[in-house]
């Protein structure tokens, strides 16, 4: 499966692009971002160039709070950070 990597501005990218229809980022594989400092509408277009055939492109567009890219992960699942302690965090005298 291609997940998105040889793609070129003659054969497969993504785009998004602001309100003005400026180009913000283009990805053809490589990857790209976009920091936004103020509320902004972004749209996003998929293009697959004529004459171009395709077989289960993968495109893996994710949104990141903040300025700390995490890894991909699938839909539902989060990139939750994981801090691990050895000793019982429940205080079990608030409970008598």
């Amino acid at each position: 499966m291609d997940v998105l990597h040889g793609g070129s501005g003659s054969t497969y990218r993504i785009v998004m692009w602001n309100e003005n229809w400026t180009p913000r980022a283009v990805d053809i594989g490589t990857g790209a971002s976009v920091n936004l400092s103020t509320k902004t509408k972004l749209r996003t277009q998929i293009f697959i160039e004529k004459g171009v055939t395709v077989n289960n492109l993968l495109f893996k567009p994710k949104l990141e709070k903040g300025s700390k890219s995490t890894a991909y992960s699938k839909f539902g699942q989060g990139s939750v950070e994981i801090s691990t302690s050895n000793k019982n965090v429940l205080a079990f005298k608030d409970f008598e």
